[in-house]
């Protein structure tokens, strides 16, 4: 990934490598999201006067508005777990003896040599498209996505088509802020976890319990509570709901959850039993 230090260093470097866009953000964009390599583009030239006198003037560096530069750069740094690279096309003499001290020197901006270059693998574009899906940088994921898709390998087609409808389907919530419509998309799109996280900020008990029952991971939902948020309980919802498949599947639910903590209180039971039987005897001997 590389990070720049504004929108006018982010159109310049993506007319010059188009293949980049996706992964390009602004330092206001990358807050938040690291990654193992991170690559810097111009954080201390696109600043060129002011670093200038950062290092040949006394200034105070404390003062405000060098502070913005310092935090700047601090915040591309800290965005590399492993390995941060910097490039910069025009530093002073101060700046560039310092930095020498303190980095490996690549002479041209290499692709390959930079680890950013096309040859990434799938599973690399994949995980790097589910990254960014998970840090809400929808408009890049999206990119990753679609550059995935046109791969066009029957392995990850289907992963991808449906990573892109997730992503687009959560980038029009940060639009419209329905989070019925939101939830009920991704419903349809079998995405039921997903959906449930959208649908406990709506008012809509019913969806969402369906949404709970639906997935795969609904043993790991207290759903009792999750319907007392909203001042009503599982089973009056499933008799609104008129769904016999889902009335079922809960009943199991229950059922499955009442004998598992039956045998608890029969192992617990025969261990207490054991125990006085076990001290009965010794007092009699």
């Amino acid at each position: 990934m590389v990070v720049v230090p504004n929108e006018i260093t982010k159109t310049e470097l993506v007319h010059s490598y188009p293949e980049l866009e996706s992964r390009v953000l602004t330092v206001s964009e990358i807050k938040g999201i690291e990654r193992k390599y991170i690559v810097s583009y111009n954080m201390m030239s696109a600043f060129y006067e002011e670093w200038r006198a950062i290092f040949t003037q006394n200034v105070k560096l404390n003062h405000e508005v060098y502070r913005y530069y310092f935090n700047l750069l601090y915040v591309a740094v800290t965005r590399a777990r492993d390995v941060f690279c910097m490039i910069e096309d025009h530093l002073g003499e101060n700046e560039s003896n310092w930095l020498l001290r303190q980095v490996d020197v690549i002479e041209q901006f290499d692709l390959v040599e930079l680890g950013l270059s096309e040859g990434s693998t799938l599973d690399q574009l994949l995980k790097e498209a589910e990254e960014f899906e998970y840090d809400e940088t929808y408009e890049h994921a999206i990119a990753l996505y679609e550059n995935l898709l046109k791969k066009d390998h029957s392995d990850y087609t289907i992963l991808a088509q449906q990573g892109l409808q997730r992503c687009k389907i959560k980038k029009g919530y940060d639009i419209h802020r329905n989070p019925i419509r939101c939830g009920r998309e991704l419903m349809e799109l079998k995405e039921f976890d997903q959906a449930i996280t959208y649908l406990r900020k709506s008012k809509e008990p019913r969806l969402l319990l369906q949404a709970l029952l639906s997935s795969d991971r609904h043993e790991h939902y207290d759903i009792p509570k999750e319907m007392e948020k909203f001042g009503t309980n599982p089973l009056q919802e499933l008799v609104n709901l008129n769904d016999d498949a889902l009335m079922t599947k809960y009943l199991d639910r229950e059922l499955k959850s009442y004998l598992q903590h039956l045998k608890q209180i029969e192992a617990t039971s025969n261990e207490m039993k054991n125990i006085f039987t076990n001290g009965t005897k010794k007092e009699t001997s």
